[in-house]
């Protein structure tokens, strides 16, 4: 699909422009442009416009950073009836700071409409729970293989567009000896202050993984969310032409109440050909299983245990 170019013109001109320019470039315009190209090809979807009920409630998208965001938004905007929420950014140092985040939650979620989609790396918080089940949003968790993370925020930090999140930290990631000293960075945690530890959470630091993971993972207990593997829903989108078998994507739907059973082909094939295209992110970059095993992380395979168990 050919949609998604301008959406990333406009993204890319946020990025790279002057701040003064940026500001005639806000989020919200990228999102309402958004959400007249899917409404657009939505319509071709004559399968999906079918089989798929409309949404009742509103959605939350929560993951880990780099863990697939953009692919589950792009599959779930390509369903009727959805359309595009906020992406509730917090910045790392949101992951301790729960006044801020469940501030940012009220003021952002209390008028969400059945069908909006919104997106946010939020820690798990039983008091959050409390809030996001009185506004009704059904919430989907998305994580992954903790080594393949590493290897996405590693390549996240050193080759994409500029970014809010590794902005503080890219001149000093660039000016490490090796790839293996960047990875490493990424997998123990890095801080600029010396009087902090790598277990720190702030504007200036990369978290340890383990410790990264610890305070997502309670969203795999909780009852009124469904999570997802990342490789699960990439098997799907690769896979499921070639035995008919879509598990991760049927839970999806039944688990927003959108069909009571298995779709058509057509509407599959409708599904992954819409929904499944990543080019339409700007901070996509392969989205491979197991990408570890083909980079820089075999020179860090000592820690490759550790990180395998995290989940």
């Amino acid at each position: 699909m050919k949609h998604s170019r301008i959406v990333n013109w406009i993204e890319h001109g946020r990025r790279y422009s002057p701040a003064w320019l940026r500001n005639l470039l806000p989020r919200w315009f990228k999102n309402i442009w958004i959400d007249l190209e899917w409404r657009f090809y939505r319509s071709k979807n004559r399968h999906l416009n079918k089989e798929v009920l409309y949404p009742q409630k509103p959605i939350l998208v929560i993951s880990i950073p780099k863990s697939g965001t953009h692919l589950i938004e792009s599959l779930l905007l390509t369903l009727p009836g959805m359309r595009m929420g906020e992406y509730l950014s917090s910045g790392i140092e949101g992951v301790t700071d729960r006044k801020m985040l469940l501030t940012l939650g009220k003021q952002k979620l209390s008028k969400a409409q059945p069908g909006q989609t919104y997106r946010w790396h939020l820690p798990y918080d039983p008091e959050i729970v409390g809030l996001l089940n009185d506004y009704g949003l059904k919430r989907l968790f998305l994580y992954r293989d903790p080594r393949d993370y590493v290897v996405s925020f590693y390549n996240f930090i050193m080759k994409r567009p500029p970014h809010s999140y590794h902005i503080p930290y890219d001149e000093a990631f660039r000016a490490m000896n090796s790839d293996n000293d960047r990875i490493l960075a990424c997998i123990q945690g890095w801080v600029a202050n010396r009087k902090e530890n790598s277990g720190s959470f702030s504007p200036t630091s990369v978290p340890n993984v383990g410790l990264l993971y610890q305070r997502f993972l309670g969203w795999k207990n909780d009852p009124g969310a469904l999570s997802l593997r990342y490789e699960d829903l990439v098997s799907d989108l690769s896979n499921g032409n070639s035995n008919h078998s879509y598990p991760t994507m049927n839970s999806i739907l039944r688990y927003l109440n959108l069909a009571d059973s298995p779709l058509s082909p057509g509407a599959y094939s409708e599904w992954i050909e819409t929904g499944g295209d990543t080019k339409k992110s700007p901070t996509f970059r392969s989205g491979k299983i197991g990408s570890c095993k083909q980079n820089s992380m075999r020179s860090t395979s000592k820690y490759s245990k550790k990180l395998q168990g995290v989940c």
